[in-house]
């Protein structure tokens, strides 16, 4: 049986998880540029903060500037996955 998801990695999920982390992840997971990286970490900030209540919002300009200080190693993981996978996938075409 499998555990909890957790979807704020390194964080707390609050009433965030699905609504704001998830995409967070989903973003991270799709890749991009360095600018859709850091536009995603500030999506994040803007998605707790949009939840209006004073613990949201003292946690959306953590997660935000978090994420951007410390979420760099893994958006390049991803992209390097991501790259691999494509290779792999263009290597079994036929000739």
């Amino acid at each position: 049986m499998a555990g909890p998801v957790d979807h704020c990695t390194g964080w707390f999920e609050g009433v965030w998880g699905e609504a704001c982390c998830k995409p967070h992840d989903d973003a991270y997971a799709l890749g991009g540029s360095l600018l859709r990286w850091l536009a995603s970490n500030m999506d994040l900030g803007t998605c707790v903060a949009a939840f209006g209540d004073l613990w949201s919002l003292v946690n959306a300009p953590a997660m935000a500037i978090g994420t951007t200080l410390f979420g760099l190693p893994f958006w390049i993981r991803a992209a390097m996955k991501r790259r691999s996978a494509e290779r792999l996938k263009g290597s079994s075409k036929p000739l």
